[in-house]
């Protein structure tokens, strides 16, 4: 991150920030969290999916997962930010991407009062936002979706495969010409 902000136009109002290695991400999804943070229109959006809709497309994939009482998530490739807050997430972006993959040291940087929700199993999606919120200086939400292919990445050849064998199921308007 960082260098590619500065490639964004200043009238620019939402910019979408994705994850290069989502290949079965589809424009029907990128559409839909794009509904969604429109509806929204906060500072950050972020997408996440339900361990349910994740495992039904990818069986096995491992993903950090965070229990919360609407249900248990992971986080997504995809991120809408308002341009302005660039500057001031930098740092923040940084730390967090760091230790993204670890739930203890993204609670460290949230703090205790977080961490303790988090493991008496009564963290809210409400009160992550608004952790975040507080942290960021402006408003985020987390935006569930359900399309597993937003938080679907490669990062080894299991999925790679993974993903050769759901982009094989999907129809492709290529094919639908040639009958």
């Amino acid at each position: 991150m960082g260098e590619g902000f500065k490639l964004v136009l200043p009238e620019t109002e939402m910019a979408l920030l994705l994850a290069c290695d989502l290949p079965c991400l589809t424009t029907e999804a990128v559409s839909a969290f794009m509904d969604q943070v429109e509806k929204n229109r906060v500072g950050l959006s972020y997408g996440m999916v339900s361990r349910e809709v994740s495992e039904a497309a990818f069986p096995g994939t491992p993903h950090t997962y965070v229990r919360l009482k609407e249900g248990t998530f992971c986080g997504s490739g995809l991120f809408a930010m308002a341009p302005q807050y660039f500057p001031s997430l930098r740092s923040f972006t940084d730390r967090s991407a760091r230790s993204r993959k670890s739930i203890i040291k993204l609670t460290q940087i949230l703090g205790i009062p977080f961490l303790i929700k988090l493991l008496l199993k009564r963290l809210s999606l409400r009160d992550v936002e608004e952790r975040a919120s507080e942290l960021f200086g402006f408003p985020a939400r987390g935006i569930p979706s359900e399309f597993p292919e937003i938080a679907f990445n490669v990062d080894d050849p299991r999925s790679l495969s993974l993903a050769a064998t759901f982009l094989q199921r999907r129809t492709s308007p290529w094919t639908q010409l040639k009958s």
